[in-house]
């Protein structure tokens, strides 16, 4: 025979629930985070061998269609119009040095999760006024939304993405 009451079993049994479900949304949180970074990983070292077809097809498969960046300035970015401006970027440059992309943290709530992230670019390109090639470091930061349906985490928007450096 149980000492405790039936009130006390259920209480116990929804603190052990929330408990559970808390520590259900960590290990997601980790293995999306560790998903993040291999996509994004891979996607950067299609980048650094200038395969743009290769980026695009790793980014539109882990990106909705109505994917939307919106800057510090309130500006809208889709998904389509940053990968065509990703196209004539990378037809400007010479050679990419490094692309690091880093998945700082993941929060999921139900299913919607948001990454904070960062990346560093170094480029060369040439100097359009002298002709000499010119090495161009970049990095910024931001927060992306991700959206889990039907099973799969996509990115849904990203929001204050900033450059932090140029030089």
């Amino acid at each position: 025979m149980s000492c405790y009451t039936p009130t006390v079993k259920r209480a116990l049994c929804f603190v052990i629930g929330l408990s559970l479900t808390g520590i259900s949304f960590a290990d997601e949180a980790s293995d999306l985070k560790k998903h993040i970074q291999s996509e994004m990983n891979k996607a950067s070292q299609c980048l650094l061998k200038k395969d743009v077809a290769g980026a695009e097809k790793i980014l539109r498969a882990n990106f909705d269609k109505n994917f939307v960046n919106t800057g510090t300035k309130g500006e809208k970015v889709t998904l389509d119009q940053q990968l065509n401006q990703m196209k004539v970027q990378m037809a400007a440059i010479k050679a990419m040095k490094k692309v690091d992309y880093k998945a700082v943290s993941v929060k999921v709530k139900g299913n919607k999760a948001e990454a904070s992230e960062t990346s560093e670019l170094i480029m060369v390109i040439a100097n359009p006024q002298t002709k000499k090639d010119m090495t161009i470091r970049q990095t910024s930061k931001g927060v992306s939304t991700l959206e889990k349906r039907a099973g799969k985490w996509q990115g849904s928007q990203a929001l204050g993405w900033r450059l932090n450096k140029f030089s």
